[in-house]
């Protein structure tokens, strides 16, 4: 029995065992197919994924520096944020600023010959008459080397003005710095070197220009000498001037001029008995040292100097920090040009003798000094149009300009220049009609300097038009224009001066050629400044309307 009940029990347990194998043996095979199902589930996923893109899915993490900036609250906004405000449209240069501008800027363009009169006055009076006779080549001499050297005033006024600095404090006063800092350390090597070659060949120099005479000669260089040490003060006083004009303050400008010419002519009262020729050099030396120490004392206080930062740091002007000035260099050519047209007609009256040369020596004294005065106009253009230009240029270095914004400002300039042009025609034709005979009793002579006056009266109104719109073309830096026109303009000069020499046309037909001068300038420089075009006609029809500013604006 007992034996019976363990044989039971083995093979309960056999059984037992029999079942657990075959039950992990159908588990083992149950989950292999599970397996083989995933596998295969996952291979026709990934096979459907690579075939056919996933969608895209935008998942913020975080709110932008922008929107914390522009909202509170929801960090998350369901409307659009506001579109910015748009910049504000350029300033308008007003009738008002130009007038106010112009009136003391005058007087810096009156001060060269004024001291030349005052000079020439009391040498005259005091002094010999071979003084006086050397004073004219030797105040030449001395006067081409800063005519040469123009650029400089022209790039400091322009890179001023383009900072935006005026008596008010608004503008970049850092880039102001450092452009007059720039432009007075180029005035004083430039004076040193020039002024030092000037002592050296001061007596050859005279020779020629006095004609090879003995006599003249070395009391001209004499004065060239001494006026030539004063030279590195000139340049300084001059692109100084061109600074405060670029901040838009011509009074300061003003002041120093005032003082230089009371100087220069308490001086000469007090020089000349002694010391003849040379004591004007000297009072016209020290005059100009005054000039320019009051005006660099302007700059230092307004901040011009003291804070000029080249590279996030201070220190002096490099070559590479100069090389923008050059960049107006070529605008030598145009003044070269200019002085080509005036001796070329001196010369071609000079040919006629008799009345007419006496009667165009007459006419181009009035006209030179109306001249000077219709020079503001270049200033003008410099001072208030360079915030219409861009900061980018093309491969010639041309900057962007916006004509259409710039348009009214360039009208006002030229109401102020127009008004200035009619002042000179008025008092020259008065001059020429009733004090003709303060500068000679000649009868010939007075009737041929009055059968000029509409040419003269024709060359005067052109003339404040024709360097205002040049002005222009330097606030675009269009200088290879400038160039290539005065090229042409002085063949054109050189031939019809040669045709009316050979033909003996006489002064009538010479003061012709100052008209087309005058009057071909103001055609190509307004044409080139796009103030001509059909679009400009029609544009200066319609009424005033606020416009978006252009992208050259917006980028600056």
């Amino acid at each position: 029995m007992r034996l019976h009940h363990q044989t039971l029990n083995q093979g309960c347990s056999a059984f037992s065992i029999e079942q657990s194998q075959s039950s992990i043996n159908h588990r083992r095979v149950h989950s292999c197919g599970m397996a083989r199902a995933v596998a295969v589930a996952l291979c026709c996923a990934a096979a459907a994924a690579f075939v056919a893109p996933a969608p895209r899915l935008r998942v913020r993490t975080r709110a932008s520096a922008w929107e914390k900036s522009c909202w509170s609250g929801d960090p998350y906004p369901q409307r659009a944020p506001p579109a910015p405000a748009p910049l504000p449209p350029p300033h308008i240069t007003t009738y008002a600023e130009c007038a106010r501008f112009a009136a003391p800027a005058l007087a810096i363009y009156v001060a060269g010959p004024l001291m030349s009169l005052i000079d020439a006055a009391l040498v005259g009076r005091r002094g010999s008459s071979a003084a006086l006779a050397a004073l004219g080549p030797a105040g030449t001499i001395s006067d081409s080397a800063t005519t040469l050297l123009v650029f400089l005033s022209v790039a400091t006024t322009n890179f001023v003005a383009r900072s935006g600095c005026d008596d008010a404090g608004a503008g970049d006063l850092d880039a102001a710095a450092r452009a007059a800092t720039t432009g007075l350390a180029l005035a004083a090597c430039f004076g040193v070197a020039v002024g030092g070659l000037l002592v050296v060949k001061s007596l050859p120099l005279s020779l020629w220009y006095a004609g090879g005479s003995g006599d003249l000669a070395p009391l001209a260089a004499r004065y060239v000498a001494v006026r030539a040490y004063a030279l590195p003060a000139a340049l300084v006083a001059s692109v100084a001037q061109a600074a405060c004009l670029g901040a838009r303050d011509s009074v300061t400008p003003a002041v120093s001029v005032a003082v230089g010419a009371a100087l220069n002519l308490a001086g000469d009262v007090v020089l000349v008995p002694s010391r003849g020729l040379v004591g004007a050099a000297e009072a016209t030396a020290a005059s100009q040292y005054a000039a320019a120490a009051l005006l660099v004392r302007k700059l230092w206080t307004r901040g011009f100097l003291c804070r000029a930062c080249f590279e996030e740091r201070r220190r002096l002007p490099r070559l590479r920090d100069c090389a923008p000035f050059f960049r107006f260099g070529p605008f030598v050519w145009c003044c070269v040009v200019k002085l080509f047209l005036h001796n070329s007609a001196a010369k071609t009256a000079a040919s006629m003798g008799g009345a007419a040369a006496a009667a165009h020596t007459v006419i181009f004294s009035v006209a030179m000094f109306c001249f000077v005065l219709g020079d503001v106009g270049t200033s003008l253009a410099l001072a208030f149009l360079p915030r219409f230009a861009g900061d980018g240029g093309d491969a010639a270095g041309r900057l962007a300009f916006d004509v259409a914004a710039a348009r009214p400002s360039v009208a006002n300039i030229l109401r102020v220049c127009w008004t200035i042009s009619g002042v000179c025609v008025a008092a020259s034709s008065a001059v020429v009609l009733r004090g003709a005979r303060a500068f000679t009793t000649d009868g010939a002579v007075v009737t041929a300097v009055a059968a000029c006056l509409p040419l003269t009266a024709g060359t005067l109104a052109l003339h404040a038009s024709a360097v205002t719109l040049e002005g222009v073309l330097l606030v675009r830096r269009d200088l290879g224009f400038l160039c290539g026109f005065y090229a042409f303009l002085a063949a054109c000069v050189a031939a019809l001066h040669g045709a009316v020499a050979r033909r003996n046309l006489g002064l009538r037909a010479l003061w012709g050629v100052y008209v087309y001068f005058q009057g071909v300038r103001a055609l190509a420089f307004a044409w080139r400044a796009g103030l001509l075009t059909p679009r400009a006609f029609l544009a200066a029809r319609r009424p005033a309307r606020a416009r978006p500013p252009t992208p050259a604006l917006a980028a600056r």
